[in-house]
């Protein structure tokens, strides 16, 4: 198991900011719209974070040069069944905050 190189220093994490955010869910098939993410303080997701449902957020960095990434990673309790397993949400991203991918169990 990797999980010892994963670290909680927030410097190793790439500089996501809302256009990176925006992009990744605008530009490609899904469920959100513009109209969602400019009210995001409304989304649910935002309301877990707030609430405290996502855990510590933990970081590993990869690649070299341009193609620099980092995966970061975190538990995120559940929101109705609260003895249930927590899921793990991933995001890879490059260096300069551009979302390659995200995931959540």
């Amino acid at each position: 198991d990797n999980d010892h190189r994963f670290s909680e220093d927030m410097s190793l994490w790439p500089r996501i900011e809302y256009g990176n955010i925006f992009g990744y869910f605008i530009n490609r098939p899904g469920t959100y719209t513009q109209e969602h993410l400019l009210s995001w303080k409304q989304l649910e997701a935002y309301n877990y974070f707030e609430l405290g449902f996502m855990r510590t957020v933990f970081a590993i960095g990869f690649g070299q040069g341009d193609k620099k990434c980092c995966l970061l990673k975190a538990k995120v309790n559940p929101s109705q069944r609260t003895a249930d397993q927590a899921h793990e949400a991933r995001i890879i991203a490059r260096s300069s905050g551009l979302i390659m991918s995200a995931h959540c169990t």
